[in-house]
């Protein structure tokens, strides 16, 4: 069972989420707590973890993730967040 204070379903009951659908017994297990109003904490600078970002969106152009009309725009948007401009 997965703990959801909002109920997915809306149905106001439990949901069970299979991890591998149609195998018997799998089922993940887990409760947690969930806080709508906590926005979290940045924890790690924004100038340390933009270039993983831009090499993630980088690689996916480069393997043909994205499509070609849409590569100018990936490339623009990332060189527009970048924190040394």
């Amino acid at each position: 069972m997965i703990y959801s204070p909002y109920h997915v379903d809306g149905s106001g009951e439990d949901v069970t989420v299979d991890s591998n659908p149609g195998d018997p017994g799998s089922e993940v297990v887990g409760e947690g707590t969930a806080n709508p109003s906590d926005t979290g904490n940045v924890n790690v600078p924004y100038n340390e973890v933009y270039a993983d970002y831009a090499d993630a969106a980088s690689a996916a152009v480069n393997s043909g993730e994205v499509p070609p009309n849409y590569e100018d725009i990936v490339h623009d948007y990332f060189t527009s967040l970048d924190p040394r401009n």
